[in-house]
């Protein structure tokens, strides 16, 4: 029955049916292979959850490998970002990290910012060094707003991965720590000093996502925390 609405001239109809089969995930033998050819349908929606059905699938859905790649691929599919983060769902040894970054110009903005989101998720100094590149020749400030904080989420998850098991117990303190040694792999990248905020009771360090938002996009709402009588001065 739900095969059958996957052919359904209502785009909603199929899109329902799609999302009822990645949920309910059975007889990938015969689901799977239904399911890849919607990844060429004519409406984005049913597109994603197409791909979105086949990587609940996991690696029961190994046929969907050549399709989502050449969806990935097709710098004008609106589920390009998408397709690649699906097939690391289904096999995690795909390279996309490359592709990512082809899609960080991709034409499409639902496929630039899935691209930046995604780059986080993989964690590689790679994608850290060109997501800086990119913050530094932006002219949109929008944008630019959007990859500074990409860059400063990205920065913490490698942080707190690579942070040993004394950095990793303390906490915020810790935080700290790596920033006040000089270990924040975004500092190094942008050539920054560290900042300290001093107030009339104590200094403190500031995250160092805090220190992006307030000093690269002047975030007015983050710029807040800054005592305005006590201007941040290098360590």
């Amino acid at each position: 029955m739900l095969l059958d609405l996957l052919n359904d001239r209502d785009s909603g109809i199929r899109t329902r049916a799609l999302a009822t089969l990645g949920k309910i995930k059975r007889q990938p033998d015969i689901v799977v292979p239904a399911l890849i050819p919607l990844l060429n349908d004519e409406h984005a929606n049913v597109r994603w959850h197409a791909a979105f059905a086949l990587g609940q699938f996991g690696k029961e859905a190994q046929g969907g490998i050549q399709s989502l790649a050449a969806q990935m691929n097709d710098d004008l599919s609106p589920i390009a970002t998408f397709a690649a983060i699906t097939l690391r769902q289904i096999d995690d040894t795909i390279a996309t990290e490359a592709r990512l970054i082809d899609l960080l110009s991709n034409p499409i903005g639902q496929n630039r910012d899935r691209a930046m989101k995604a780059l986080v998720d993989l964690e590689t100094p790679t994608a850290l060094d060109v997501l800086v590149r990119r913050y530094r020749n932006e002219d949109d400030p929008k944008l630019r707003d959007r990859i500074a904080r990409t860059i400063a989420k990205l920065d913490e998850n490698v942080n707190r991965n690579t942070a040993t098991p004394q950095h990793q117990a303390g906490n915020r303190n810790g935080e700290a720590t790596r920033i006040k040694n000089g270990q924040s792999v975004i500092a190094a990248r942008l050539r920054w000093p560290v900042f300290r905020l001093r107030s009339t009771t104590s200094s403190k360090l500031l995250p160092l996502s805090i220190l992006l938002q307030a000093i690269v996009t002047r975030n007015p709402s983050v710029n807040k925390c800054i005592h305005k009588d006590q201007p941040l001065s290098p360590l």
